[in-house]
């Protein structure tokens, strides 16, 4: 597999596990209506 292809999707996983993260814990945090 071509090293820069596997280093791009590392970046983009990394990048939707650190958004998916901050997503959560945004909507854990906002007050109840």
């Amino acid at each position: 597999m071509n090293k820069k292809l596997s280093n791009i999707i590392f970046y983009i996983v990394v990048f939707l596990l650190i958004g998916f993260a901050i997503s959560n814990f945004l909507f854990a945090n906002q007050p109840k209506p």
